[in-house]
């Protein structure tokens, strides 16, 4: 099975800035674009700075047409929420020929979630909007 991996090297510091998404989701495109001929192409964790359902329409669901017509799987790394509302994931999804989910169940504290949440309001500004993550089930669907 031909593989590819691509990475867009986005800075930490403005990844999840508004102003930076069409950027990012334009530069992720490119480089698949570039591997078309691959069966699978893997996108980081988080490459995409937005919720899944934010996206679906304008973007992951061209992606996904797109994919399908040159027969390759792309796995890429969004945060979603869950129909409930009140659930964030940070997720892989697989989009192409089978489409699916899958949540992180093993959070990093400081980088998933606070841990403590007194701490919150004394380091907000090192959060990101995503910040009570909820560690994903084996068979929970989104």
């Amino acid at each position: 099975m031909k593989t590819t991996i691509v990475q867009g090297n986005v800075p930490q510091d403005v990844k999840w800035s508004p102003e930076q998404l069409v950027s990012t989701l334009t530069l992720y495109q490119q480089l698949t674009e570039q591997h078309w001929d691959s069966q699978l192409v893997v996108w980081p964790e988080n490459a995409v700075p937005a919720f899944y359902h934010q996206l679906k329409d304008f973007y992951i669901d061209p992606l996904i047409n797109e994919a399908q017509q040159h027969n390759t799987d792309i796995l890429l790394g969004l945060p979603v929420e869950d129909k409930n509302g009140q659930d964030y994931y940070n997720s892989m999804m697989v989009a192409g020929q089978d489409e699916g989910f899958y949540h992180k169940r093993h959070l990093v504290p400081f980088g998933d979630y606070v841990p403590f949440a007194w701490l919150r309001g004394l380091i907000a500004f090192l959060i990101c909007r995503c910040q009570a993550l909820c560690r994903g089930q084996s068979s929970k669907a989104c």
